[in-house]
């Protein structure tokens, strides 16, 4: 209790700032071909699917269908629910996909080019809070100076605030950073996730 109080009195918390270099390079997938033709594709799917549930309400369809208009009432409900609660569920919680995303993006060369260092990392985890995301790190990372650890935070805290963009904002975003045996090293203020610390 003693050590904890302690611990916890040391932190020294700083606002988190966006990178800027890697938000340029994560602006930059936006604005890229590839993704621009990934949401034409799906603007043009999801407006053919919309046009296929509609169509039958429409008034010289819907005498000749007669019966089948429940059926397919009962068919927009089941989409629309499946839609909103597994394609774009509201993002109340750090789920498993969100995780998987965040590893994705540790990968992208772009984005260590422009500041991000995955290779102190050893496993990310979803914390039991379900909003938290917990990053084990290597014991050579704990050897590097206080503001290259305190950079390297900053910077998984700002992609994890990129995948998960919980609707609360990012003051809900959270990141722990532990060592190889459980001890926290630095993360999130437990009340405002912008607020960061390394040990």
């Amino acid at each position: 209790m003693v050590d904890s109080m302690a611990q916890s009195i040391d932190r020294k918390y700083v606002k988190a700032e966006p990178p800027k270099a890697l938000s340029e390079a994560l602006d930059a997938q936006f604005r890229g071909p590839l993704f621009m033709a990934r949401t034409t594709l799906a603007g043009l799917v999801f407006i053919a699917v919309l046009i296929a549930l509609i169509a039958p309400f429409v008034n010289p369809l819907r005498e000749k269908i007669g019966a089948y208009l429940y059926v397919h009432i009962l068919i927009v409900v089941a989409v629309l629910f499946w839609f909103f609660t597994r394609v774009v569920p509201p993002p109340s919680k750090g789920s498993e996909s969100r995780r998987r995303r965040f590893l994705q993006r540790l990968k992208d060369r772009r984005l260590q080019r422009a500041g991000l260092d995955p290779t102190g990392i050893s496993t990310v985890r979803i914390a039991a809070d379900e909003q938290t995301l917990e990053i084990v790190v290597r014991d050579e990372w704990l050897e590097q100076p206080p503001e290259a650890r305190f950079r390297d935070i900053q910077n998984f805290w700002w992609l994890w605030s990129t995948v998960y963009l919980p609707y609360e904002g990012f003051e809900k975003v959270f990141v722990r950073v532990l060592d190889s045996k459980g001890n926290e090293v630095g993360g999130s203020r437990s009340d405002a996730g912008s607020l960061i610390w390394a040990r």
